[in-house]
């Protein structure tokens, strides 16, 4: 467990919880912060990091997502805030890059990805867990990368 505050910001305590199988897979949450610096039940964010098979070229690369950041917590620092603990655990597993799909229609995210230093690689086919066929429209997803 690694807890680590962001004073600047909306308080908010960072829980990275690891896999007790594998050390480099995490879930890291986040959770509201009271005046008096206990930590409040209220989640406020979430996100998984995953190694991603090392490359031929040997480097190796973590994704993430989802990444979810509860409705009244948005504006507030609490994404950003997720994303500098998904940067930070993943340097400290040894990646040089961080990846994430980001469906096509949600055109809004790439500008936020894009301020974040993520830039385009590819796309690739829409997956789920759920039955495909009721997507009504071309689906895909944008393959977005970072350099650590």
């Amino acid at each position: 467990m690694w807890n680590r505050r962001y004073p600047q910001r909306e308080q908010v305590v960072a829980e990275v919880e690891e896999a007790a199988a594998a050390k480099d897979k995490a879930f890291i949450l986040l959770h509201g912060v009271n005046h008096d610096g206990k930590e409040e039940e209220e989640l406020l964010g979430c996100v998984r990091v995953l190694p991603l098979p090392i490359k031929e070229d040997g480097r190796k690369m973590f994704e993430f997502g989802p990444y979810a950041v509860s409705p009244d917590a948005q504006g507030k620092g609490v994404g950003i805030a997720l994303l500098e603990q998904v940067e930070a655990f993943a340097r400290e597993h040894g990646a040089v890059a961080l990846q994430i799909d980001v469906v096509n229609h949600r055109t809004d995210l790439f500008p936020y990805y894009g301020r974040r230093g993520f830039v385009k690689v590819g796309t690739h086919e829409f997956y789920s867990n759920f039955d495909v066929t009721a997507v009504t429209r071309p689906t895909h997803f944008v393959l977005l990368e970072k350099p650590l």
